[in-house]
């Protein structure tokens, strides 16, 4: 078993995806949103990398007879036309109930989209909330196929929080598999994890992304996304979109 830790979703390549049970973070907010609409009970959330296709998309479910929602930001800011933005706590069973999510964003949906372009065995969506969730889930299966977890990143930047994330789960697959390969990266992870985890939530709230947050008015969406194993959905692709597995 090997686990490998990509800093951001720019820097995955074929031989870190193709094969591979793909894990994308994105903390800050897009994973973490995606977790909490599958446990509000949406049917399912359709990741798109573009606003163009979002909205094409949207069309064609509701054609096909769907209750659709479009989510999505970029900057930060809900996109103009959507009916939400990237909010987790915007995310309720009153709204969502058996609706189909097409969200966009500004990192983590590209990240999702490329590990299935790829060719990944597998691909999840992994965050703070649902991180201890996410790692039994891949712990449970000790003969399946390596693993990459990919992080976001921000502007084209490591983001602390996903690396955070990622350390979580590396911490967690290697408890259960001592002798488990690991990259350098992943072995940061884990120390940058461990470190944090003296003064939680300190380290995230501090983060470069998550004060941008707070800046745009999206301080209580910091509090929300910092909170570890509150979610038990493991959303995993399922053709084009996430389903809980």
């Amino acid at each position: 078993m090997r686990c490998d830790v990509v800093a951001r979703w720019q820097d995955a390549d074929e031989s870190l995806l193709a094969g591979r049970r793909v894990v994308v973070i994105d903390v800050l907010r897009a994973t973490s949103t995606i977790a909490t609409a599958l446990a509000a009970g949406a049917a399912a959330v359709w990741p798109v990398a573009e606003v163009e296709e979002a909205f094409a998309l949207a069309d064609r479910l509701r054609r096909e007879g769907h209750q659709v929602l479009l989510a999505g930001e970029r900057k930060n800011i809900k996109v103009e036309g959507f009916d939400l933005g990237n909010s987790p706590l915007a995310l309720t069973p009153q709204l969502l109930k058996e609706a189909q999510l097409v969200l966009t964003t500004t990192n983590g949906t590209p990240g999702l989209a490329k590990a299935k372009a790829f060719g990944a065995a597998a691909v999840y969506a992994g965050a703070l909330i649902n991180g201890p969730a996410v790692t039994a889930a891949l712990a449970a299966q000790p003969d399946g196929p390596d693993i990459t977890l990919v992080c976001a990143g921000t502007k084209g930047y490591l983001a602390l929080e996903d690396f955070f994330c990622a350390g979580l789960i590396v911490d967690g697959l290697t408890a259960r598999w001592p002798d488990m390969a690991v990259n350098d990266t992943a072995r940061a992870a884990r120390l940058a994890f461990a470190a944090a985890m003296g003064c939680w939530p300190e380290p995230l709230v501090n983060c470069s992304h998550a004060q941008s947050l707070a800046r745009a008015g999206f301080r209580d969406d910091i509090g929300y996304c910092a909170r570890i194993g509150t979610n038990q959905v493991v959303p995993v692709m399922m053709g084009d979109r996430l389903v809980p597995a």
